[in-house]
């Protein structure tokens, strides 16, 4: 399993390890590897690092990153989820996947 990969969730009953399909290829995975992402949400890549500022509510993110976004554009950011945080990042250093 790598970064960007989609993965079918079959099994998510135990709160460790949930059980999984890539293409032809199923088995078990550390829950918190993945990012569960609802029906109409966009992924994007980080295309280049940033360093967000705190008390604007940006959010640090390092190259190759996959988030989950939470919301619209605003002067260029958006919000993003990352599995553990939440933030604005620059829309123009991610590639939608």
């Amino acid at each position: 399993m790598g970064a960007g990969d989609r993965v079918t969730v079959f099994d998510d009953s135990n709160e460790e390890w949930w059980k999984g399909r890539i293409g032809e290829k199923s088995g078990y995975f550390p829950a918190n590897y993945i990012i569960r992402v609802r029906a109409g949400e966009r992924v994007h890549k980080v295309i280049r690092s940033f360093v967000g500022n705190k008390e604007m509510g940006q959010i640090t993110l390092k190259k190759d990153q996959i988030v989950v976004q939470k919301g619209e554009e605003v002067n260029g950011y958006i919000k993003v989820f990352t599995g553990r945080k939440v933030g604005m990042f620059p829309v123009n250093f991610l590639e939608e996947i």
